[in-house]
């Protein structure tokens, strides 16, 4: 959604013109790697009396899947491509590499978040 004017003028001068891309970058998975993804359950305590998730939810699988594996990163960066909402069931899928990996959760064939990781 493009900033308003109102906004703009606002923060704009502190930007010094500078502008970011808002477009979603990471790879997508293949069907095989999704077919051996496993589960990552929600708990209540993820959301919050609106039905949001924290953002920290798909840092927690990114973090839960190092941790398993013992791949520690240098760079790690998230994606977040659509809302966690109560009653998804996140699968976990993992593509990792010597020096890079991708990390998705996945909710019926819809990415909800994906991580691009560095060694």
């Amino acid at each position: 959604m493009p900033l308003s004017a109102v906004f703009l003028g606002i923060y704009g001068p502190s930007s010094g013109g500078r502008g970011a891309s808002v477009r979603l970058s990471h790879p997508r998975p293949d069907s095989a790697e999704v077919a051996d993804g496993r589960l990552w359950p929600l708990r209540a305590t993820d959301f919050d009396e609106a039905g949001h998730v924290n953002n920290a939810v798909p840092w927690a699988a990114v973090e839960d899947e190092l941790a398993v594996s013992g791949w520690v990163p240098a760079v790690a960066e998230m994606e977040y491509h659509r809302a966690i909402t109560p009653g998804c069931v996140p699968v976990l899928v993992t593509d990792r590499r010597d020096r890079e990996a991708a990390i998705w959760l996945m909710n019926d064939g819809s990415t909800l978040a994906s991580a691009w990781l560095e060694r």
